[in-house]
């Protein structure tokens, strides 16, 4: 297919190609002018300017294009091609129109100000789309062809198309369209092309297995002198088109998004915030764009946040913030933002990345001690209780660790990855909890914290006094009969238990070896008055006038009457031989728990 463009008014043809080696400055930066600077009706090709930073431009002879020559250059600027008084593309010679379409192949750019006066033939340029292929509206394969003023179906000239004779005269597909075309670029491309087609059309072209992109303007350059900022302002976009954007809407981000910070390094759990910023290319702040913020790889793919502005569209300063949590757990996140523009095209920003690392683990110690007056408080005298179970538990209630207290009583957990967790104890029996109050502690771990967290117990005090009668199990039962007075503390006095069944046998304890006072939450009432309701202990005495005997027994006290007491009592002779073994609910008796 040819693209004849035949005595056209101010056709202005863009032509890059991307690749690798693109100039690094993502914009154009060393500049060749081929033919004069100047144009018909006044005025030049601003080279110089606050818009125009860090470019250089050189005029270069149309008879000295060729590969040697363009090697220095970013970019080619074929003036005022078809005036006399500048480059003519159709006087220049083969070698050089095929030097051009390598040097564009190699990443580079071409610029073409198309006048009036002769017919130009761009049959040379490697494009692919044909009458027959023509590509959707906007779409990949498709071409545009723009003017800076509005449309006219009036004689040509200056500032305007005469859109019948294009249409008769320009073979480049059902697509072609012809459009406003105003300082602002793209924002206000939307008119009725001569197909009938309304709206905004941005295309750009494929050719081979690279990608190149083709953007045929109607650029007049003919009235580019004072007071036609509105030229000037597409010519200075033309050369920061960036070589190598993530997309191509209109052939350049007419808006572009950046997203901040690049990178950044963060501990899981905490927040990250991202802010996009929304320019034109000649820096202008964009407000009111809806922009869409995407986690789009790792631990935290696919997470959601929420946006400042809360519509997520761009404040008057152009800016747009994105903060989301990172519960993920380690790994680096790629994060994107994105808009649609008026063509319905993404735009989006570079990818920007997120390191979630695990902080710096905390720890947790403190010690058990033995809280003599029960007060909930260390005092001098209170010293640490070694061999005590200290739990820690994570916000799910799964235990993570368990530490048992050593000889002074005190227990450490470190490391402790940041996080919530419970602390608690085994509470042994014969001892009561006095601090903390409320049982266990809630901790929250934060990086590198060193926590202490202290637990005071008491043993229970009181004693339990009683008797009565229990069966054994035997298939003749024999009663037993059991009466005493037993301290929880066995340095306490006095201590005396008399247990008599069968014919004349009997136990009598000499000394209280151990004595455990709990409360057993199963008996009722609960809690018990005394503080406890059970009295498991053990002694040495006689059996039956000869000492060296031991018994163990459980007493517990179920309220009045006593008719729920239980005792159970297991007693061995001298020999170590099991004399009696009793158990069962009180027949008659009761037996009591006492504070004191």
């Amino acid at each position: 297919m040819k693209l004849n463009i035949l005595g056209l008014l101010g056709i202005f043809v863009v032509l890059a190609l991307f690749s690798g080696t693109a100039s690094a400055a993502n914009q154009s930066v060393n500049v060749a002018i081929v033919g004069s600077p100047g144009v018909i009706n006044g005025g030049t090709l601003p080279t110089s300017g606050p818009d125009i930073v860090g470019m250089t431009f050189t005029n270069l002879l149309p008879a000295n294009v060729n590969t040697a020559n363009l090697a220095n250059y970013d970019t080619v600027v074929l003036n005022v091609a078809s005036s006399g008084m500048g480059c003519n593309v159709n006087t220049l010679t083969a070698s050089a129109k095929a030097d051009l379409v390598t040097f564009v192949s190699t990443g580079k750019k071409l610029i073409i100000y198309d006048s009036e006066c002769s017919p130009q033939n761009y049959t040379w340029l490697p494009y692919q789309f044909t009458t027959a292929n023509p590509g959707a509206q906007g779409a990949s394969g498709t071409v545009t062809i723009v003017e800076e003023n509005t449309l006219s179906t009036n004689s040509p000239g200056p500032y305007f198309i005469d859109a019948p004779w294009m249409s008769a005269n320009i073979e480049i597909g059902d697509a072609n369209v012809m459009t406003t075309f105003n300082a602002n670029w793209c924002e206000d491309m939307a008119a009725t092309n001569v197909l009938g087609i309304t709206g905004p059309v941005h295309t750009y072209a494929k050719t081979g297995a690279d990608v190149g992109l083709y953007l045929y303007n109607g650029f007049d350059t003919d009235n580019m002198a004072a007071g036609t900022n509105a030229l000037r302002k597409i010519w200075v976009q033309e050369l920061m088109q960036p070589f190598n954007p993530s997309n191509l809407p209109c052939g350049v981000t007419v808006v572009g998004i950046t997203l901040t910070p690049a990178s950044a390094s963060n501990d899981v759990g905490t927040t990250h915030t991202v802010t996009a910023t929304l320019k034109d290319l000649l820096g202008n702040v964009k407000p009111g764009v809806l922009v869409t913020f995407s986690v789009i790889a790792g631990p935290n793919n696919g997470t959601s946040g929420t946006c400042n502005p809360a519509d997520c569209k761009s404040d008057a300063s152009g800016i747009v913030t994105f903060t989301y949590t990172g519960v993920g757990g380690v790994g680096t996140d790629d994060i994107k933002a994105c808009f649609t523009d008026q063509a319905g095209n993404p735009v989006c920003s570079q990818t920007v990345t997120k390191e979630w690392k695990l902080p710096p683990a905390g720890s947790i110690s403190g010690m058990k001690f033995n809280d003599l007056n029960a007060n909930g408080v260390k005092d001098a005298g209170d010293l640490g209780l070694a061999g005590w179970t200290i739990v820690l538990t994570d916000s799910l209630g799964n235990v993570v660790g368990t530490k048992v207290t050593d000889a002074s009583g005190d227990y450490l957990f470190d490391p402790v990855p940041v996080g919530k967790y419970t602390l608690s104890e085994n509470i042994q029996l014969g001892w009561k909890q006095t601090f903390p109050t409320t049982g266990s502690y809630a901790v929250e771990v934060k990086a590198g914290d060193k926590l202490v967290y202290d637990f005071g117990n008491v043993k229970i005090d009181g004693r339990m006094t009683g008797g009565g009668s229990v069966f054994t199990e035997d298939k003749k039962p024999i009663r037993v009969t059991h009466g005493f007075e037993l301290h929880c503390d066995t340095s306490d006095t006095p201590n005396n238990l008399e247990v008599n069944w069968g014919k004349g046998n009997k136990f009598h304890l000499d000394t209280l070896k151990s004595a455990i006072c709990y409360d057993d939450t199963k008996i009722e009432p609960n809690p018990p008055s005394a503080g406890f309701d059970t009295y498991v202990g053990s002694g040495v005495g006689s059996y039956n006038g000869v000492a060296g005997a031991n018994a163990e027994w459980t007493f517990t006290d179920a309220g009045e009457p006593g008719k729920n007491d239980l005792a159970s009592i297991t007693i061995k002779d001298a020999s170590n031989n099991v004399v009696l073994v009793v158990k069962g609910l009180l027949n008659n008796g009761n037996q009591q728990a006492h504070k004191e």
